[in-house]
């Protein structure tokens, strides 16, 4: 069955409809009132696993539903039919050849003059590949969530040209602001302290205008709580073909804790833990810092 070969869907059809059938297989439906056979497009046979010839029933077709999925769909398609829709549009599972497929499914349905169930006409597209992009990218973007709280590292983008900003929730996590905070241009300005901002943003402004497309920033910013956080991080600026920069991309990552054992080594290594006074290893230290620039 073709589209033009139903003149309820030739009323319905738009110019793409050809075109989309042509790209990706769209299988058609028709049952009309009192016939118990179906009729049924060979892409709708091949998406349902049915054979190419034979009676297709509405038994055959539910038969292919996954048992789960089963009952959403009949209340979908009763709630439908109470409310006397004219269309219909429901998502769902199906087994072929002990495969799971997803169908989208999309229906026009008439009644007759006493509110009867008088034909439906069903399209179907399947969006199994389509399904399993989208749950891929889901798992992956929650393993990059899961990584970025384990590493304490979140990201930052700001689009130049659009003026808009976006951020990870690790990145709002170690800025400390509140839920249901927008990230925006101005908001990640406004978290670097105000005595610092001048000196950051010359530095960005510097970098670019160099043209480089990789270079590290830093600074620090108190929490509410009065606790002293330092910030470390790596921004990449992509250029257009003028040369203007396009975008913003960075880390930021709280090396806060890290500082702190650096400085502590520091302390170890070059002064005395009782007298707090400077000892011979750093003596030696700088005393090679003078002879190396003599």
């Amino acid at each position: 069955m073709h589209p033009a070969d139903c003149p309820e869907l030739v009323a319905i059809q738009n110019p793409y409809l050809d075109a989309a059938s042509r790209l990706e297989p769209i299988g058609f439906i028709r049952w009309q009132q009192g016939c118990t056979a179906l009729e049924a497009s060979p892409e709708a046979r091949q998406m349902l696993g049915h054979a190419a010839n034979g009676d297709l029933t509405l038994a055959d077709c539910l038969a292919r539903v996954h048992r789960r999925a089963l009952p959403g769909l009949l209340d979908a398609w009763r709630r439908a039919v109470a409310q006397r829709a004219p269309v219909f549009e429901h998502e769902l599972p199906v087994v072929h050849e002990a495969r799971r497929r997803v169908l989208k499914l999309a229906a026009t349905v008439q009644f007759d003059a006493h509110d009867a169930l008088a034909s439906w006409l069903l399209a179907m597209h399947d969006v199994t590949a389509r399904c399993q992009l989208t749950d891929a990218l889901a798992e992956s973007q929650a393993r990059l969530v899961e990584a970025q709280e384990i590493a304490h590292v979140g990201h930052w983008e700001i689009d130049l040209h659009r003026r808009t900003a976006k951020c990870s929730r690790e990145a709002m996590r170690i800025y400390s602001v509140a839920p249901g905070w927008e990230p925006s241009i101005e908001r990640l300005i406004e978290i670097v302290p105000a005595e610092q901002r001048s000196d950051l943003r010359a530095a960005f402004q510097r970098e670019m205008k160099a043209g480089r497309s990789n270079f590290i920033y830093e600074f620090s910013y108190v929490r509410g709580h009065g606790s002293v956080r330092e910030i470390h991080g790596r921004a990449r600026v992509p250029y257009g073909k003028t040369g203007a920069p396009l975008r913003l991309t960075g880390t930021i990552q709280d090396v806060t804790e890290l500082t702190g054992y650096r400085r502590k080594v520091h302390s170890l290594a070059f002064f005395d833990p009782l007298t707090d006074l400077p000892n011979r290893a750093l003596m030696l230290e700088r005393m090679r810092e003078v002879l190396a620039k003599a």
